[in-house]
């Protein structure tokens, strides 16, 4: 059965494909920089930067010219989930060793983040969210299982459902769209049965001028939220309509000094937006290269 990374691998090449010969070329040039860390928006380095560059340069096959990370910022143990998840993915690209004296992790490391009520959160002891439990998945995954005690996190997840959508906080009983995406994600991975009606209503999230809010009928499209729905939408085969607004949206975030921004107003790319930008273009009907 794919895994995550299998999917995200397959959407970002297609995301690649759907770019002209010039964007490729400055996406090439851009990746480049990212050999071996990839800085955070303050221009520091960071590990969870560092896995989008590197699922990028994976899609790139570049992987074989990875430069292995010259230290840690801290134990692995001493991570919070994000970061925690972002090791895992740069350890299962590789090449390795990823550092000099790389750690061993396992499925204790992970569990350190599972709450009572059989969700994950972001640091241990801390409030159990959605999201934080499709990080954990990837983690799993990408160490080559799926995470234990399934049912128990299907009955947390059913816990946050509000309508068709998810919300990604008890605290904040709202769904949002990257929840919900999460959701659908975890659903399949733990039993094989995605929710039609959470896809459906992630549809509902599309704007009428291009693009995704994080709830429908949003007042404003955004792009990580964009790039998640077409591409959670695309991996299950859902019907997506006006996907040339979709493509048209995205283009105008991105730059031709090879990658997407976050907003207009912004005049630097960075790996995130531009891993999430890549896969909203695999999730829109390929036509003439852009």
């Amino acid at each position: 059965m794919p895994t995550l990374f299998d999917h995200l691998s397959t959407a970002l090449r297609t995301g690649i494909a759907a770019l002209g010969e010039d964007r490729r070329a400055a996406l090439l040039r851009q990746a480049d920089a990212w050999s071996e860390w990839t800085p955070d928006r303050a221009g520091h380095p960071d590990l969870y930067y560092t896995a989008f560059a590197r699922m990028i340069r994976h899609a790139l096959d570049l992987t074989p010219h990875n430069r292995p990370l010259s230290s840690l910022p801290c134990d692995p143990d001493e991570m919070d989930l994000v970061h925690f998840s972002s090791w895992t993915r740069i350890r299962r690209i590789g090449p390795s060793p990823t550092v000099s004296s790389d750690p061993p992790i396992g499925p204790l490391s992970i569990e350190r983040f599972r709450g009572p009520d059989g969700g994950y959160a972001l640091k241990p002891g801390g409030e159990s969210l959605v999201t934080a439990a499709y990080l954990a998945l990837n983690a799993y995954q990408d160490l080559g299982s799926n995470p234990p005690e399934s049912e128990s996190l299907e009955t947390f997840l059913m816990n946050h459902r509000e309508g068709d959508g998810f919300a990604n906080s008890g605290t904040w009983p709202r769904a949002i769209l990257p929840a919900t995406a999460a959701a659908v994600h975890l659903l399949d991975a733990l039993s094989g049965r995605p929710s039609v009606s959470a896809l459906n209503w992630i549809a509902r999230c599309a704007g009428d001028s291009g693009g995704f809010g994080l709830f429908p009928q949003s007042p404003f499209p955004d792009p990580l939220a964009t790039g998640i729905a077409l591409f959670t939408l695309k991996t299950f085969e859902f019907p997506v309509e006006r996907t040339e607004a979709h493509r048209a949206y995205l283009l105008t975030l991105w730059q031709d000094s090879g990658g997407f921004v976050g907003d207009l107003s912004d005049s630097k790319s960075d790996a995130e937006y531009t891993f999430y930008g890549l896969l909203g273009l695999a999730g829109c009907k390929l036509g003439e290269n852009v």
